[in-house]
């Protein structure tokens, strides 16, 4: 085999233990419609999504694309990453190894040195499409489109994982797929702007549709969930591939944002209409904070808390089932705040997803106010009793 295409594995995470936070390894089926693009053989290709997995075989390939997460950034979680790369580079000593993802972007200079011919080259975290083209002298010549908008190559997905792990008895095999990325705002709490400068790159909508029919006809895929930085965030742009959706009635499918709608889009009552009629169900929304000290510290889209409760309201009202992120740890937060917060989240009824604000490069004020023990305590509580499938055992 000269092409191995490995889903690291990260079983301690999120991402390891729950079928609605399962990505399917989107970044490697991208990778591989590129390498088919180029000339590579089908044959010559193999994914292995080792997400799950603790101590995974050791593959052996003359090329390895070592793809470290999809969506989780945090350093802990990703000791059997870690591991695992030890023992594959060494088990490759004359292989090129590509990695990918956004763990690579936080430690761009992974790179071991065991004075062997292993040559580990870091991507960019969802361009590897286009480094591949640089990065290989035999391909070199090889020339595609800049504008290509590259479909994931699903025939090499491994089904089977997917069967095991991310599938329901209703509703069958859950994918996700990635129309777009990077983010025009510039929360200061948030790893886009860092990754992409605020650029927003969007396959057009007919590139969707066709990744939609193509699970829908030939996969028979009835749960999508969107993989998208801020999906919606172009309304002329995503009101287009909603009537599109509609008019395609994927019957008996529904479909779900798994990052967030911003607030100020979410307020559009005519987008959330389409949103219904094209059978999305549950909507992740960026609420953060209601203090406004916080909304003017991370640079929110916007300042008035009032607009993140109508933006709750419209969603109910349109049955959109909100699901509200918010970030805590900020300098401005006081318990006082976060308790405002939650409580009137909790008030609104809707369903939470506490974070505890982590650092990375540009995020240098994690641990200037509450303590992490603080902190933690916090979002226990808060996490508790308010339907979030990660949280459902009884407090203690």
């Amino acid at each position: 085999m000269k092409w191995a295409l490995i889903e690291a594995p990260v079983p301690n995470s999120p991402s390891g233990k729950y079928i609605s936070q399962i990505p399917s390894p989107n970044n490697l089926l991208t990778v591989a419609s590129a390498l088919m693009c180029i000339g590579v053989p089908k044959e010559e290709i193999k994914l292995y999504n080792f997400l799950k997995e603790r101590h995974p075989p050791i593959i052996k390939a003359k090329n390895i694309v070592f793809n470290m997460g999809e969506i989780i950034t945090m350093d802990y979680l990703y000791n059997y990453a870690h591991i695992y790369l030890d023992k594959l580079t060494i088990a490759n000593l004359d292989s090129n190894i590509f990695l990918t993802g956004y763990h690579t972007w936080l430690h761009p200079h992974i790179k071991k040195n065991y004075l062997f011919n292993t040559d580990i080259h870091n991507t960019t975290p969802h361009y590897f499409e286009n480094d591949i083209l640089q990065s290989l002298p035999e391909i070199m010549g090889k020339h595609t489109d800049p504008k290509t908008e590259w479909h994931n190559a699903w025939e090499l997905n491994d089904w089977d994982f997917m069967n095991a792990n991310v599938h329901s008895v209703t509703k069958g095999i859950r994918c996700t797929i990635r129309a777009s990325r990077g983010c025009p705002f510039k929360c200061r709490m948030c790893a886009i702007p860092q990754i992409y400068k605020q650029k927003v790159v969007r396959n057009s909508v007919e590139w969707v549709i066709e990744e939609i029919d193509t699970l829908y006809h030939k996969y028979n895929i009835r749960q999508f969930g969107f993989l998208d930085d801020n999906l919606m965030v172009n309304k002329k742009w995503g009101k287009e591939l909603l009537n599109r959706m509609i008019e395609n009635n994927y019957k008996g499918a529904s479909f779900t944002f798994e990052e967030g709608l911003d607030v100020p889009t979410a307020c559009d009552e005519e987008l959330l209409i389409l949103l219904k009629k094209a059978r999305f169900t549950h909507i992740k929304l960026g609420v953060e904070s209601f203090n406004p000290a916080t909304l003017k510290f991370i640079n929110k889209p916007y300042k008035d808390p009032k607009k993140a409760i109508r933006a709750i309201e419209l969603l109910k009202k349109h049955k959109l089932n909100p699901i509200c992120f918010i970030c805590i740890g900020f300098p401005t937060d006081t318990e006082a705040s976060l308790k405002e917060t939650i409580d009137k989240l909790i008030e609104l009824k809707v369903k939470l997803r506490v974070q505890i604000l982590w650092s990375y490069p540009g995020v240098n004020f994690a641990d200037k106010g509450l303590s992490r023990k603080k902190l933690k305590e916090i979002q226990c509580n808060a996490m508790y009793g308010t339907n979030s499938v990660a949280w459902r055992r009884k407090k203690v």
